[in-house]
């Protein structure tokens, strides 16, 4: 009987669903080499494995979770193994792994009996591996999940670059999502009590610890501090649930923790950088979470929620872009939305006690900086920036603005460096905040 390099009978691969078309690419598994479908050894529900053409699976199996899963992690039955050939010694490639539609997934474990069970979610470490989980298109499409994976490195079981990865793992689900995973229950995400001391462990490894540039050691202080600050207690209800009042206070220490990040990695240690990913990775999951339980029966909801889900989309897009910290105030203004929604059908006062305008941040800066101003209930606004011989320089906000809390951006590209002065007028107050440009 015909039997591809994956290992399994092509009587086995031809019982996947569309008549053992697991991927659906019109071609049965069992004539692609670098596809393979097989029932997992404990439901026999199929899982299909899909690596990139011109490469090979091979050695497909299955087996039962071994023991010693972590707890609060729902695995899918079945932990799925295989092997991938033909890649060039230290590649980077992607498989997809197919699911049955209604599996419920949003995590990927790699297993092994040494170091057990490590959550494989992408942007967990620094070597750009990990695994996304996409949601079906419909109900019987399948769950899919797109494991990026660098031959030699975490990830790949045996750790050679050699131009085969082993990729032994298992499908999960985490109640929150994995960047909500607080396995201790102490009420916070395990990921963001453990960044200061990643990145105090990188910074180390790239010897920005010991240098003695002022500006490496600021932001090396305002990275760690800021990352430390942002798990208070008083921030937080839950691992994915800030407090109604101080929650967006989480937001503003992880935007000001990556926008330090940002400097250090541009002084010598660009591995670091994954850590201002990380953080508005987990910043996303909060502010989504949120807005996942947004039920519209209200008017002005629907619009509310559109806003929100935009602010989402733009994060992304500066997140795509490596604009880690502007993509953390975006997911704190959609995170603020749901909140004053909330606040609006009769649930805690959420809104700013009183009018407040923010220290600019980065300052100093160059060229642009973030205002952030708070207003306790709707009214006028001016927010303006005049030079130290009191000549304006900028109209960043004039007009009606919403209570809540709000971000302006000042770009001072055309300005000479100096100090600077903003000035905010709002509800019969008059706040200013000194701020640096220097070139």
């Amino acid at each position: 009987m015909y039997s591809d390099p994956s290992g399994l009978d092509a009587v086995v691969e031809d019982g996947a669903p569309n008549g053992g078309d697991g991927n659906g690419d019109g071609t049965p598994d069992s004539e692609q080499a670098y596809v393979a479908s097989l029932p997992n050894a404990v439901d026999g529900a199929y899982v299909t494995i899909e690596a990139e053409p011109g490469l090979t699976i091979y050695s497909a199996h299955s087996q039962a979770i071994p023991s010693g899963a972590p707890a609060g992690v729902q695995f899918l039955p079945g932990l799925t193994g295989f092997e991938v050939h033909g890649l060039a010694p230290g590649a980077t490639t992607q498989v997809t792994l197919y699911f049955p539609p209604g599996s419920q997934v949003n995590t990927y474990f790699k297993y092994s009996e040494a170091s057990g069970f490590q959550d494989f979610t992408l942007g967990l470490n620094g070597f750009g591996t990990g695994a996304e989980v996409f949601a079906p298109t419909s109900s019987t499409s399948p769950v899919t999940v797109l494991l990026h994976l660098t031959d030699g490195v975490f990830g790949d079981f045996d750790g050679q670059a050699n131009g085969r990865i082993i990729d032994p793992g298992a499908a999960a689900f985490i109640v929150g999502g994995p960047y909500a995973k607080d396995l201790n229950g102490d009420g916070l995400a395990d990921l963001r009590q453990e960044l200061p001391g990643r990145l105090e462990e990188i910074a180390r490894g790239c010897g920005l610890t010991d240098s003695r540039s002022g500006k490496i050691q600021a932001a090396l202080k305002q990275a760690i501090g800021s990352f430390e600050d942002a798990v208070a207690p008083e921030f937080w209800t839950a691992a994915v649930t800030p407090d109604p009042r101080a929650g967006h206070r989480a937001f503003d220490q992880d935007r000001q923790a990556a926008e330090a990040v940002g400097v250090l990695a541009t002084e010598g240690c660009d591995s670091i950088s994954f850590l201002a990913e990380l953080a508005a990775r987990l910043d996303r999951s909060v502010a989504a979470t949120a807005l996942s339980g947004v039920t519209c029966d209200r008017g002005g909801c629907a619009a509310r929620r559109e806003q929100a889900e935009r602010h989402l989309l733009e994060g992304d897009s500066d997140a795509a872009e490596g604009r880690f910290g502007q993509a953390i105030g975006q997911y704190k203004q959609a995170w603020m939305v749901v909140r004053q929604d909330a606040a609006s059908k009769g649930g805690l006062s959420e809104l700013p006690t009183r009018v407040d305008l923010a220290q600019n941040y980065p300052n100093p800066f160059n060229p642009e900086t973030v205002l952030a101003f708070s207003l306790p209930e709707r009214g006028e606004v001016r927010l303006e920036v005049f030079d130290m011989l009191g000549r304006r320089v900028a109209l960043l906000q004039r007009g009606v603005v919403e209570a809540g809390s709000h971000q302006v951006r000042f770009d001072a590209r055309d300005l000479p460096s100096g100090l600077y002065v903003a000035r905010l007028q709002a509800g019969g107050l008059e706040i200013t905040r000194t701020m640096s440009l220097v070139r």
